[in-house]
């Protein structure tokens, strides 16, 4: 199924994905960019501002990325639409290591 991708983005958003740690606002915003960015650029993401993402040295390279901080994550989805990097949602579960990392918090206090 996933043969042949340049890049795969774990989208939360994905049937089998979820975020343990969106609030209200951080969902609406998360989705409403996602959806402006697949009217715009004609793309399917299910999770455009994910942080979970694994490229091929080649795609990587074709990105040629620019952004200088966190707008990489919004700069990327663009690009890989524009060089028509061939894309893999693959489900992601996020929030289990924010639970870990309290865990280990209170354990050393």
């Amino acid at each position: 199924m996933y043969t042949c991708m340049d890049c795969a983005c774990g989208g939360c958003a994905t049937r089998a994905g979820r975020s343990d740690d969106d609030d209200f606002l951080t969902a609406m915003g998360n989705w409403g960019f996602t959806f402006v960015t697949n009217l715009l650029f004609w793309s399917s993401y299910t999770d455009a501002l994910v942080g979970f993402r694994g490229y091929r040295k080649s795609a990587y390279e074709k990105l040629a990325m620019n952004a200088p901080g966190l707008e990489w994550s919004i700069q990327v989805p663009i690009q890989a639409r524009k060089k028509r990097l061939r894309v893999a949602d693959v489900p992601a579960i996020v929030g289990l290591i924010t639970e870990l990392a309290e865990l280990r918090e209170r354990r050393h206090q």
